[in-house]
């Protein structure tokens, strides 16, 4: 689909969800019990977004 749409002629963009809301709970006792939350690249912001909010 994103190859049609690039073809397509129109202005594009496309975004592409790094992590989801949805999925915090999954650190929820790593912050109650260390108050840490790890992740895998530690100096880098990722965009969070809730599955219901992508289109």
């Amino acid at each position: 689909m994103e190859e049609l749409l690039k073809a397509s002629g129109m202005a594009w963009t496309i975004l592409r969800p790094t992590q989801f809301a949805s999925n915090a709970l999954m650190r929820a006792a790593s912050v109650r019990g260390r108050e840490t939350v790890h992740a895998p690249y530690a100096g880098t912001a990722l965009q969070t977004i809730h599955p219901a909010d992508i289109a």
